[in-house]
């Protein structure tokens, strides 16, 4: 029973640790719309603040409350910090990178050929995002499976164990 308990946490951890991955992966898929959709307003002379104001009624929902924190914190601060903020919740360092650009463009503006290969930069990130996400669901049921064979073999030979006693 220790054993059936332990295998039961651990297969719960992972699940968990699975979970939360697969939502970092959404909000990264989720980036690139919203990136996308920023890019287009800062290229028609909105300014960031607003451009991310209006992006809010774009933006997917998995990703929403935390574009929010991020206007709300720039109420508060004109530094980078809102920005670095809101990159923590990515673990694609090139997202983190374009965040930061994000926040620069309010320094220098931005021209449109760098808007346009910024666009393209993000097509390729999405691209590789949705790859990674099919992987890893795939990887995911692999495992799965293995683990089913794995438990319904392990019942097997407990439950002979039992009957030659």
């Amino acid at each position: 029973f220790i054993v059936a308990g332990f295998i039961y946490y651990f297969m719960h951890f992972s699940a968990l640790k699975s979970m939360s991955k697969q939502l970092t992966n959404s909000k990264e898929i989720a980036f690139n719309g919203f990136y996308r959709y920023v890019i287009t307003l800062l290229k028609n002379n909105h300014i960031l603040y607003s451009a991310l104001q209006a992006s809010l009624e774009y933006v997917d929902e998995v990703l929403i409350d935390d574009v929010n924190r991020l206007i709300l914190e720039m109420e508060n601060d004109t530094t980078m910090e809102p920005f670095l903020n809101f990159a923590t919740i990515f673990d694609d360092e090139t997202i983190k990178q374009m965040i930061i650009l994000l926040y620069k463009t309010q320094d220098v503006g931005i021209i449109d050929d760098v808007l346009d290969s910024i666009n393209t930069c993000i097509m390729n990130l999405q691209d590789t995002s949705i790859k990674n996400y099919i992987y890893k669901e795939e990887k995911k049921i692999e495992a799965e499976a293995q683990a089913e064979v794995w438990m319904k073999s392990w019942v097997s030979a407990t439950q002979g164990m039992f009957k030659n006693k």
